[in-house]
């Protein structure tokens, strides 16, 4: 099983904030200390980037200390760490305070970079379309961007740019923006004009969007703190099963989660299920068994046989929480949604280290996952049915993916 990137995230150790023999000394060894002990621990790191690459980039990092700032630095780490092209070993930029937090969302759409969600600050660059990123159009600001990404496939990285495309801090050591204290936006105004704001570092919380004056509020968007929870669909007669995240709840054990759905299907008109796993990154992927034994156990006695199986699936959709999706489309189920951020042939099964001096948190994989029936070279699980969301359907509080169920069931 592909167990979750648990990053470890514990007191930060700040090195000193001048630059300074000290200070660049500190830096140099957890340079040399990433550099030694990732490709140690990887079984495979070197399986796409030539060592000689990886060395020449560490060296080049170790001669820039001086004139680098302490972002400049983590930004640096994370691209050392990406060169392994496995989306499970990276360096966690946003536990640095060096990398600060940015109250604006942004997320790609078949339409292009729209602004999702943001502080009352920017609250007039909600749904709004997104053309630049300093002077940079926008896709090309994202492909800048790839390097300090650990990604396996073009949606776990659409996925990952989310809020380190309007980072100030990242976006400067990339030298996409002039200025490391804001970066310039420039978005479609409804009356078509454009619209250039500066975004800043700040911990203001994002306001939730759309806000119509009668919300919809989607079920897949509910209770997304619950590891998991069950509801039923009466128009179609459907148990839906929104599994968030392959972990035991602290307050609802597995065991009576799969009592009580099973009692559920056992006692209403059940003719299917859909299992939802489109924002489930991963975690123990045996917990699904577990969670789904109650209904396996009627189907094996006769008692409760579905008509239909579906499973939800997307760009979140990573590690343990595809390989149940897998398993899914293996007992029969029909898979609708985007292709998964997660690539069912590579490396997982996570632990962490710290650096020594910054305390920075670096995952890495121990185990390599080949899976019958997929090629080295396939990216993504595909779904049987592709869905991908429009920025209208987002904008209008619409769930595609379950338009697409009534064309699958019987």
């Amino acid at each position: 099983m592909r167990l979750p990137a648990l990053a470890i995230i514990a007191s930060i150790n700040i090195l000193p904030a001048q630059p300074g023999p000290n200070r660049d000394e500190l830096w140099r060894a957890d340079v040399l200390f990433l550099a030694t002990e990732l490709p140690q621990r990887h079984p495979g790191f070197f399986s796409v980037t030539p060592r000689a690459d990886f060395d020449a980039a560490r060296d080049e990092v170790l001669g820039r200390i001086p004139d680098m700032t302490d972002a400049e630095v983590v930004v640096a780490l994370a691209r050392l760490a990406a060169m392994g092209r496995d989306a499970h070993t990276s360096v966690n930029l946003r536990q640095s305070p060096s990398i600060r937090p940015v109250p604006l969302r942004v997320r790609w759409f078949p339409e292009g970079w729209h602004v999702v969600s943001g502080s009352a600050a920017y609250a007039n660059l909600l749904g709004r379309r997104v053309l630049r990123v300093g002077e940079l159009p926008v896709e090309e600001a994202f492909e800048q961007l790839k390097p300090v990404m650990s990604f396996e496939n073009e949606w776990w990285a659409r996925s990952q740019a989310e809020d380190l495309l309007v980072s100030p801090d990242v976006l400067h050591a990339l030298r996409i923006s002039r200025n490391p204290s804001s970066v310039q936006l420039t978005v479609e105004s409804a009356a078509g004009t454009e619209v250039t704001q500066l975004i800043q570092p700040s911990s203001a919380p994002r306001l939730s969007f759309p806000q119509r004056p009668r919300p919809v509020n989607p079920l897949h968007l509910r209770y997304a703190d619950r590891e998991y929870w069950f509801d039923y669909l009466p128009d179609i007669r459907a148990l839906y099963f929104k599994y968030n995240l392959c972990r035991e709840s602290a307050v609802l054990p597995v065991d009576e989660f799969s009592r009580s759905l099973a009692q559920f299907a056992a006692s209403n008109p059940v003719e299917g299920i859909i299992i939802d796993l489109r924002h489930n990154t991963g975690g123990n992927s045996a917990l699904l068994a577990r969670l789904t034994q109650g209904l396996s156990e009627a189907f094996v006695a006769g008692t409760f046989v579905p008509r239909f199986v579906v499973a939800f699936i997307g760009r979140q959709t990573f590690s343990s929480g595809m390989l149940n999706a897998i398993d899914l489309k293996t007992f029969g189920a029909t898979l609708i949604g985007e292709p998964t951020g997660g690539k069912p042939n590579g490396y997982g099964e996570v632990q962490s280290f710290q650096l020594p001096n910054s305390r920075l948190s670096v995952q890495y994989s121990t185990r390599l996952f080949q899976i019958p029936g997929f090629r080295d070279s396939d990216p993504s699980l595909m779904p049987d049915i592709q869905v991908v969301e429009t920025i209208e359907q987002f904008l209008s509080e619409q769930d595609p993916l379950f338009n697409t169920v009534p064309a699958v069931r019987p």
